[in-house]
C-alpha cells in the first residue's frame, strides 16, 4: 500500500520517470533525487525557469562531492579522521553550499554558536 502510493506520487503527481527510495521500517529518505528537466519546456513560467537554473548549478556544483563520495570515499575520511580543521573546513562548506541563502545571508540563518556547536573537537592526548 506504501510502496503503491509512493510509486503514484513520484510518477503521477511529481513527474519523475526514475526514481530510487531508501528507507527503513520507521522512516523514508529521498537523497538527492533530481528530476528530469527539458532543455527547452513550453512556455515555462518564471518559477520553472528559476527552479531549472537552480537544479542545473547544483548538478554543476556538486559533481565533484558526488564523484569524491562515489570513487574516493574511503581516502576522504581517512584525510579527515585525524584532521578537525580540515573536517570543519568541509562541513562548513557544505553547510554553506547547501544552504538557500536567496533571502537571508548565511549568518543570518546560523548563528556563529550554532556553527561551533556543531564543529568537530579536537581530542587530548
Amino acid at each position: 500500500m506504501v510502496a503503491q502510493r509512493y510509486d503514484k506520487l513520484l510518477t503521477t503527481v511529481l513527474g519523475y520517470r526514475h526514481y530510487i527510495v531508501h528507507g527503513g521500517v520507521l522512516g523514508h529518505h529521498v537523497h538527492m533525487v533530481y528530476p528530469d528537466i527539458p532543455d527547452d519546456p513550453a512556455d515555462p513560467s518564471p518559477a520553472e525557469v528559476d527552479y531549472t537554473k537552480r537544479v542545473q548549478g547544483m548538478r554543476r556544483d556538486q559533481r565533484a562531492y558526488i564523484l569524491t563520495h562515489i570513487f574516493r570515499g574511503e581516502t576522504l575520511a581517512a584525510a579527515l579522521a585525524d584532521n578537525p580543521v580540515g573536517q570543519a573546513a568541509w562541513m562548513l562548506d557544505k553547510w554553506y553550499w547547501w544552504t538557500d541563502r536567496r533571502l537571508r545571508p548565511f549568518t543570518g540563518i546560523y548563528s556563529q554558536e550554532r556553527l561551533r556547536a556543531s564543529a568537530p573537537r579536537c581530542g587530548s592526548t
